[in-house]
């Protein structure tokens, strides 16, 4: 697990200034913590089916370089991976990553699909993928629009009611309210678009 910025000395003087109370014992773990998320515990090290490991790993569209994670997990137990097993597994998992299903079903959830498929499969899993995508980005545009639009709703009730909201002054209050409607049908006829879009995206799978 990667952090986003540089660990410096003033980033450890901070959190050991917070968690001075909880002990020295915390800081560690937190240092610990910081310092990136192992793949595997000493336990699953010590108990390994490497080639399960790989056929787990393949299934979630990991590279081959991946198997150097779990040999710097495991490194404290002197345990190496065994390779040849591992990427026997991987390779037996892959082929349930790189199916049309998986490739639109990862796309539905806003991912994109791994460069880890066979050369001859993959243009036909990014635009599985591609197509997951178009309907995710597309749900979400519509799920905004409704927040958005049930928003300005809210607003509307409220002034019709007298409430000014946050304007200072009159003028502003009603020019804001006599635009609201427009905006509101405009959302509407978005949500509308983009509802049918979706559908006809959806049939079409």
């Amino acid at each position: 697990m990667a952090l986003s910025r540089s660990f410096t000395f003033d980033t450890f003087s901070q959190i050991a200034h917070f968690i001075k109370p909880m002990g020295w014992v915390s800081l560690a773990f937190g240092v610990t913590w910081l310092s990136g998320c192992a793949t595997m515990s000493l336990q699953e090290c010590q108990t390994a089916d490497w080639q399960m490991i790989g056929y787990r790993d393949g299934k979630a569209g990991q590279d081959k370089d991946y198997v150097l994670n779990h040999n710097k997990a495991c490194r404290k137990a002197n345990i190496a991976p065994n390779k040849l097993a591992w990427e026997q597994g991987r390779q037996q998992g892959l082929t349930q990553y790189c199916t049309a299903t998986n490739a639109y079903n990862l796309g539905r959830s806003g991912y994109r699909i791994n460069a880890v498929c066979p050369i001859d499969q993959r243009l036909a899993l990014q635009n599985s993928n591609e197509q997951g995508l178009k309907i995710h980005q597309l749900s979400k545009r519509v799920e905004a629009d409704k927040a958005e639009r049930d928003k300005l709703n809210n607003q509307y009730k409220k002034m019709l009611d007298g409430d000014n909201l946050e304007f200072k002054t009159e003028k502003e209050a009603r020019t804001y309210l006599s635009e609201l409607p427009h905006k509101i049908d405009t959302l509407t006829q978005q949500i509308n678009q983009n509802t049918q879009l979706l559908k006809q995206l959806q049939n079409a799978r």
